[in-house]
């Protein structure tokens, strides 16, 4: 199951967790999914939610509305979120 795939290696936004890192790790494991009629960005969209808890939930869902449909958009403002540019 996809689902549990990403939950093994969940994020939930504390201290000592880095969001690239996560993100490398999910679109690594996502590289190897293939769900017949998706591409491999809809397939991140899809699975993204379920790799997240707590906070990092939180911020995926106030970030998904303003990224336009485009991964590299959601990925930026999420990594922003735990590492700000200041």
């Amino acid at each position: 199951d996809y689902i549990k795939m990403v939950q093994v290696q969940s994020f939930s936004g504390r201290d000592i967790e880095n969001p690239y890192h996560h993100l490398r790790e999910f679109e690594q494991l996502c590289a190897c999914l293939s769900i017949e009629g998706m591409s491999a960005e809809t397939v991140r969209w899809k699975l993204f939610p379920f790799s997240l808890q707590e906070r990092a939930k939180q911020c995926y869902t106030l970030a998904v509305g303003s990224a336009n449909g485009r991964w590299s958009e959601l990925r930026d403002r999420f990594c922003l979120a735990f590492f700000p540019l200041s």
